[in-house]
């Protein structure tokens, strides 16, 4: 684990010339990025983070958007550090002071991020940014401004999106196979055991290829769900191999993969079961497998 380095961000220049010459102010990452508290932000995560261990320095509000950007986008560990890698945007949100082509820091790190972070750590920065957004004098002015800021806001109760999009059986499998991915790097990096391939560039490409496409024939749409079909029971397969041996599974896994694991193994019999007899409904569907439905 690198050492996360907390910094203070309101004396931080994002982006000097030419770079903030050409951002446009109305990006989503741009008017994000001061939206949120970052300072108090990267305090409260170093809390739950080694300040002290590690290698190198990373910088809190890096690793910090990074993880903002993965679920906001609902991307996999290795996709969302080439999303960000590519996207001078998101590296604007990620406090970078230049657009940089290297990868901000290697995907696995996001498996001990998932470790040091509690259940509740989402809830507590949502809490954290709603109370930067709405902090009222005693008249309902805002004390920094004001007569600028005048009025009410209404706020939701998360800054963040859900990880939610219209539930196609491909989508479903696709994300059922990209948690899969994960669990298994988790896995072979704590029993210290090789990693299987697992062909997730052809399997992200098979995917790809159809959920891009304006309008797709029924017959396409079939034939890419049973390619994922089977991606995800070979996952499925690889991990029960890793596992075996082990009776207690929870001295490998956290009870969210355990339970993420469950839920795929439900996600998997119901899309078989619907893509065998050709029909779209079944009983108690998994339609996301997203943190809201998996608790």
């Amino acid at each position: 684990m690198q050492m996360i380095t907390p910094k203070n961000h309101n004396q931080y220049v994002l982006f000097p010339n030419p770079f903030d010459e050409h951002l446009d102010s109305e990006n989503r990452w741009v008017k994000f990025s001061k939206l949120l508290p970052w300072d108090k932000l990267a305090s409260y995560y170093c809390q739950h983070m080694n300040s002290v261990m590690g290698a190198g320095t990373l910088e809190a509000r890096i690793i910090l958007g990074a993880v903002i950007i993965k679920h906001h986008e609902n991307l996999s560990d290795e996709g969302t550090i080439e999303a960000i890698q590519e996207n001078i945007y998101m590296q604007y949100f990620l406090g970078l002071p230049t657009f940089k082509k290297e990868k901000v820091f290697a995907p696995s790190l996001f498996v001990e991020i998932r470790k040091r972070l509690g259940t509740t750590y989402w809830q507590d920065i949502n809490t954290v940014i709603i109370e930067h957004n709405t902090k009222k004098t005693e008249d309902g002015s805002d004390k920094n401004n004001p007569k600028e800021n005048e009025g009410t806001i209404n706020m939701d109760a998360s800054v963040f999106e859900q990880d939610i999009t219209y539930p196609t059986d491909l989508k479903i499998l696709n994300a059922a196979r990209e948690k899969l991915e994960e669990v298994i790097a988790a896995v072979c990096l704590k029993t210290n055991q090789e990693m299987p391939r697992t062909y997730k560039r052809v399997a992200r490409r098979d995917f790809l290829n159809v959920s891009k496409k304006k309008k797709c024939t029924y017959k396409q749409i079939l034939k890419s769900n049973g390619k994922q079909l089977n991606y995800v029971c070979r996952d499925i397969k690889h991990i029960e191999t890793l596992l075996k041996g082990h009776t207690d599974l929870t001295d490998i896994l956290n009870k969210h993969q355990l339970k993420y694991l469950q839920v795929i193994n439900t996600i998997y019999a119901q899309q078989h079961y619907m893509h065998k007899n050709k029909i779209h409904k079944v009983e108690d569907r998994i339609v996301s497998i997203s943190p809201m439905f998996v608790q």
